[in-house]
């Protein structure tokens, strides 16, 4: 048995639905969201019955095995929040884009001399 389980996100203030989907029988027994899922609870998560939307995303799977027990592929539920939000303009930072220690600190020394606190 599913249960219905929506996402929320805040940005600017506005909750926004960016997700939808059931929660398997196996997150209901154990009261975690599982990171990977399969085809079906994929597809689900992005608010289709279809797995055939899965070849429409740019998320690709992963293969997890123990000991060559396989359980097929899975996608990674971050990869595709992280899609998403790139999608409707969020914008995460990367090591990339963040400023180096020396640029803070410089910037910090600047607002401190127009203050008077730093020689």
């Amino acid at each position: 048995m599913n249960t219905e389980i929506t996402t929320h996100r805040r940005v600017d203030g506005e909750v926004t639905t960016i997700a939808s989907a059931r929660r398997s029988s196996r997150s209901r027994s154990t009261g975690i969201d599982p990171r990977l899922m399969n085809a079906q609870e994929t597809a689900r998560y992005l608010g289709h019955q279809s797995r055939a939307v899965l070849s429409e995303i740019p998320v690709s799977p992963i293969r997890l095995s123990a000991n060559g027990v396989g359980r097929g592929q899975l996608w990674d539920r971050h990869a595709i929040d992280q899609w998403l939000d790139e999608l409707s303009g969020i914008r995460h930072p990367t090591a990339d884009s963040a400023p180096a220690k020396d640029d803070l600190e410089d910037e910090l020394n600047a607002w401190r001399r127009t203050r008077g606190q730093c020689n």
